[in-house]
């Protein structure tokens, strides 16, 4: 039986020389960030979908079936804007060129009284 020699790696100037220079470090860093913006707009997403349908079935206890037109009516859209961009950070709602989603409630609408 031969002996086999294991060397520790567990001192960290022994894992520099592995890292990625800074150079390569600033794209992997900026995609794990976009993942994770997506990532809490997927939540939002599914967290906002999850208070639609109690919110819907206590607008259906009040209103039968007209609760469809509700759910279609500016008030339903405001109050969905604000639980899916209500909680999240503004960063998060940068668009690609630099501008910001802006909630329906915030945006005016002259001669509109719908949407």
């Amino acid at each position: 039986m031969k002996t086999q020699i294991i060397t520790r790696y567990d001192s960290p100037h022994q894992f520099e020389p592995l890292l990625p220079s800074e150079a390569l470090m600033g794209p992997l860093l900026e995609q794990a960030s976009d993942l994770t913006r997506k990532q809490r707009l997927a939540v939002a997403h599914i967290q906002t979908e999850a208070h639609c349908e109690v919110e819907l079935d206590a607008k259906r206890a009040v209103l039968g079936d007209e609760v469809a037109r509700w759910l279609y009516s500016a008030d339903a859209l405001s109050w969905l804007h604000r639980e899916l961009f209500g909680g999240l950070p503004a960063d998060d709602l940068r668009l690609s060129d630099g501008s910001a989603m802006v909630s329906r409630d915030a945006r005016p609408h002259p001669g509109c009284t719908d949407f």
